[in-house]
């Protein structure tokens, strides 16, 4: 099959659902591997009354470097590199940072898609040397009160790793 594809496109990647049996049993067939299981979590617009108290700072250039090195370290091999996900910045596209005495202490990656009433958050990392300080909280916050400022925006997903207990628990108990 990657012979089909052009020739800058070195990998595929398959996402399909658990009970989608056709598309698993073709991925088995065409050589694919399994890589792990992922669940589906969601939170609904009655988060649009949560109280935050929390200042949105968006990534700024002053950050790209530490940006890029948190998340490349946190995520080696997901689909977008730091550098990518600065690439992609926009007004719908937005990545919101916690710093403290000017360093970068984590980060989370919302987009959103007004227009068809879908948005996603595709990436929350703090650094190790921050964590279990209340921060993944907190831009959780930032970035769902931003998400939900959209009035066609009723509901948010995101995919974790099913061996990712501490973001599992985060969400589910947010």
């Amino acid at each position: 099959m990657i012979k089909l594809l052009p020739q800058n496109v070195k990998t595929l990647h398959m996402f399909p659902n658990k009970q989608n049996t056709h598309v698993i049993d073709l991925a088995k067939k065409l050589g694919f591997h399994n890589h792990g299981g992922h669940t589906i979590l969601m939170f609904s617009n009655k988060y649009i009354g949560m109280p935050t108290n929390e200042l949105a700072i968006e990534l700024s250039q002053e950050y790209f470097q530490d940006f890029v090195n948190l998340h490349d370290t946190v995520f080696p091999n997901a689909y977008y590199k730091g550098k990518q996900i600065i690439r992609r910045l926009n007004k719908h596209r937005k990545v919101f940072i916690i710093k403290e005495n000017s360093s970068l202490c984590g980060y989370i990656y919302a987009e959103a898609e007004p227009d068809v009433s879908l948005s996603n958050i595709e990436f929350l990392a703090v650094d190790e040397s921050q964590r279990r300080k209340g921060i993944a909280s907190r831009l959780l916050s930032i970035a769902l009160k931003w998400l939900f400022s959209f009035d066609t925006i009723n509901s948010i997903t995101l995919c974790v790793n099913l061996k990712n207990d501490k973001a599992i628990k985060l969400y589910t108990n947010f």
